[in-house]
């Protein structure tokens, strides 16, 4: 998949709610770290989400990654909870949310 500017990287509310919903079960961390993370990440131009430009967001010893994979439409989140070794992986891919690993 090439670049296309009038693409929609944004992470929508409904895949932000599940993926939270599943966060929560960790900690409020989790959730909290994810959500600032979207709101940094939904703010970026769609060349920049695609390009990887500051996908690293998080706070509070939590890294959040979101990242779009170039080679099909699909946008990666992975949260690490640095302090716990807790580890969140995601793809979501058009309306649904894949949840590949959650320790």
């Amino acid at each position: 998949m090439s670049y296309n500017p009038n693409a929609n990287y944004d992470i929508n509310p409904a895949h932000q709610a599940k993926i939270e919903q599943q966060l929560r079960k960790y900690s409020f961390r989790h959730g909290r770290a994810f959500r600032n993370a979207v709101l940094a990440y939904n703010a970026m131009s769609t060349h920049n989400q695609y390009a990887g430009v500051g996908i690293n967001g998080g706070s509070h010893g939590v890294r959040v990654d979101i990242s779009v994979d170039p080679r099909r439409p699909v946008i990666h989140v992975e949260v690490d909870a640095i302090n716990s070794g807790l580890f969140f992986r995601c793809e979501v891919e058009g309306n649904i949310v894949i949840q590949e690993v959650a320790l």
